[in-house]
């Protein structure tokens, strides 16, 4: 065999070798786990815009809140694959506007809510295992007063807060994915006034760059009536909200172990039917939210 033909079948041969291996990193699947390192605090800040638009008879209302939390992880231990961690609400800002003057008591729940610690268990995939603090939440808002006590648990739900700290915490899927590759988290999104809704999160892994991971994200829901009518002036008695849009994107730092950036944002439509002094109304219901968490390590 001459050299020509040698050479020849050497690159030919490094040529199928370099497609084989573009092929492998095409399909290369990657493992997003949460890593948080005992010792280490990280800064939260969690804002949460939301406009609403009422129209009954032809006249519409508008209401807008912001709410600005920013709160301390700090990862105290490892137990096998998962992490301690005690969450600090550091700072707690709720801007509303064009809110009725006696709505203005979640406004101070708000500002007493500053200072709560919690206690969590977080799996390497972002699941809160374990939750606690939220009975001292409760005496430390409510001082101590049974019938505050029961106006904070009904403003803050157990289950509200865990699913706040959820958002923080994304879940990861439990395997490897590969670009294309989605997984879901089922969560409940309050709506003031008008119930709940029983949300669900789907996640898609786009692509990764520089150990950074994007993942685009949408959210489909389904509507809930209220379950509480003792501390509201009208009853919702049927109606439906749909999801019109939604649409996010977050990053995840995979050398760092923890989520970067996530943003997103979704519209609402819904009709409803109320009864207020024996009467009923058609209410027209339109929601936008924007929603933007930031995680960085506390620098030392």
């Amino acid at each position: 065999m001459n050299r020509n033909h040698e050479s020849a079948l050497a690159r030919f041969a490094l040529a199928l070798l370099a497609g084989c291996l573009c092929g492998l990193d095409a399909n290369a699947q990657t493992l997003l786990r949460w890593t948080l390192k005992p010792g280490t605090a990280y800064d939260v800040e969690r804002t949460i815009a939301q406009k609403q638009i009422v129209e009954i008879q032809g006249k519409a209302t508008t209401e807008e809140r912001k709410s600005i939390w920013r709160v301390r992880l700090q990862a105290t231990e490892q137990r096998g694959d998962e992490f301690i961690v005690q969450a600090t609400l550091a700072e707690v800002r709720h801007h509303l506007a064009g809110i009725a003057k006696d709505e203005l008591l979640g406004a101070k729940l708000h500002e007493k809510i500053q200072g709560a610690n919690f206690t969590m268990r977080v799996a390497p995939d972002g699941r809160i295992v374990e939750f606690g603090g939220y009975e001292d939440f409760l005496m430390r808002v409510a001082g101590g007063r049974k019938g505050a006590t029961k106006v904070v648990r009904q403003a803050y739900p157990e289950v509200m807060l865990r699913d706040a700290f959820g958002d923080i915490f994304v879940q990861l899927p439990d395997k490897a994915v590969k670009p294309g590759d989605s997984w879901q988290r089922a969560f409940v999104e309050p709506i003031p006034h008008f119930g709940t809704l029983q949300a669900k999160a789907t996640y898609t892994y786009e692509s990764d760059k520089d150990n950074t991971a994007r993942i685009a994200t949408a959210i489909a829901t389904k509507y809930e009536l209220p379950k509480n009518e003792s501390a509201v002036v009208f009853r919702v008695v049927q109606g439906t909200i749909e999801t019109e849009k939604s649409e996010g994107m977050l990053t995840f730092n995979r050398q760092a172990g923890h989520v970067a950036q996530h943003d997103r944002r979704w519209l609402l439509q819904g009709k409803l039917v109320i009864e207020a002094a024996n009467q009923r109304q058609t209410v027209v219901f339109t929601s936008e939210s924007m929603t933007s968490i930031l995680i960085a390590v506390v620098k030392k």
